[in-house]
């Protein structure tokens, strides 16, 4: 009752409690369900893969971006915006953003 009209819209989410039944997987990609629907046995190889990105990124800043997503339905627009310039701020003055930018520098 909470999660659900989060990820879906509170008219979809009564939809699905409403009647129940199966959902296909192309069905739970297109209303938000899921985020991606993979050939029979590639699921672990796509995990991996999304597994691979998050690695590269910066902890720092990932954790920036899921504070902000997960605070945005409790601030307003312009609450918004400010917080997510003072996470940009401090993700561009911090050690891990100059070694970033040395690392690209150097291509590696």
């Amino acid at each position: 009752s909470w999660l659900l009209p989060r990820l879906v819209g509170l008219h979809r989410a009564k939809e699905l409690a409403f009647f129940g039944g199966w959902i296909s997987a192309e069905d739970a990609q297109h209303i938000g369900l899921v985020n991606r629907v993979c050939e029979t046995g590639a699921a672990l190889g796509e995990a991996r893969a999304w597994a691979r990105g998050l690695t590269d990124a910066s902890p720092d800043a990932l954790a920036r971006i899921k504070g902000d997503l997960n605070a945005s339905f409790e601030r307003s627009f312009e609450q918004a915006l400010e917080a997510e310039a003072a996470s940009l701020a401090a993700c561009v003055t911090g050690p891990a953003f100059a070694e970033a930018m040395k690392a690209f520098g150097k291509k590696r």
